[in-house]
């Protein structure tokens, strides 16, 4: 792909949950991924995320886990993004482990990029904007007001913190989660 002055640094989700999620992250930005809903780029917030049922989010918690609330940190200058690794379960970056932070230069060529061992892969490259504003467009829209169990970002953002499935009470046990 020819890169222009109109490129700008995006990611790309490639598989898992985040297949097809498109974010635009521009020539200056200073955003976080991780699963909590806190985080600019949540893996809560993902449209298959959002499309299971309170039953199927519950199922892949422990998926989840993999992924830290706070997992990484990207900032953007220009075409250089700068990766900080946030989490304890590290984060994969071209089929290195990243310690710490480091820099990379989207115009030599993408980054692929791995949360912990969580199934999701991205890619963060360089995109003319109207090819990324033509994605994005194309995308389904999201309603967090229509889905049921999607609880308020600024609450506790954590599905234990914040569980939305009511108690279930067995006999002689009470309520049970």
């Amino acid at each position: 792909m020819l890169i222009t002055m109109a490129a700008i640094p995006v990611i790309v989700g490639l598989s898992g949950l985040a297949t097809g999620e498109v974010f635009k992250l521009g020539p200056a930005a200073d955003l976080v991924m991780g699963r909590s809903r806190e985080c600019q780029i949540s893996f809560q917030r993902f449209r298959a995320w959002l499309a299971l049922s309170e039953i199927e989010r519950r199922l892949r918690d422990h998926f989840n886990s993999a992924v830290s609330r706070k997992h990484l940190r990207l900032l953007t200058q220009g075409s250089v993004l700068t990766a900080e690794n946030l989490s304890s379960t590290g984060t994969i970056i071209d089929n290195l482990a990243l310690e710490g932070q480091r820099s990379y230069d989207l115009v030599k060529g993408p980054v692929l990029v791995r949360l912990g061992s969580a199934e999701e892969r991205f890619r963060i490259e360089l995109m003319e904007e109207a090819e990324v504003d033509r994605r994005i467009a194309a995308l389904p829209a999201i309603d967090p007001h229509r889905i049921p169990g999607v609880p308020n970002p600024a609450e506790d953002p954590t599905p234990m913190g914040n569980p939305t499935l009511p108690p279930v009470s067995r006999p002689g046990n009470g309520p049970h989660w």
